[in-house]
């Protein structure tokens, strides 16, 4: 069933940022922020690495910081690479 504003890939998280939120620019000059949150449940952490742009990204970086609670809605998106390194660990 999908949510009120239409989207299927909606996903809600709260939890502790694990380190302050990474404010870069794009060559365009866009703000983007990287960021981790740690879930937990029934004693069991969950990592969750974030993305945020723009405007979010500019409040992430002034007002928040490893230890800061935070509640987010977004959506899912997976990445893959491929290992050029197989030695690597």
């Amino acid at each position: 069933m999908a949510s009120p504003n239409g989207h299927i890939n909606e996903v809600h998280l709260r939890g502790v940022l694990v380190r302050d939120p990474e404010v870069t620019y794009t060559g365009s000059g866009k703000p983007v922020a990287n960021f981790t949150v740690a879930t937990t449940y029934e004693k069991r952490a969950e990592y969750h690495r974030c993305v945020a742009w723009e405007k979010v990204a500019e409040h992430l970086g002034e007002h928040f910081k490893k230890g800061s609670f935070i509640a987010l809605a977004g959506r899912l998106q997976t990445r893959t690479f491929e290992r050029t390194d197989r030695n690597a660990t």
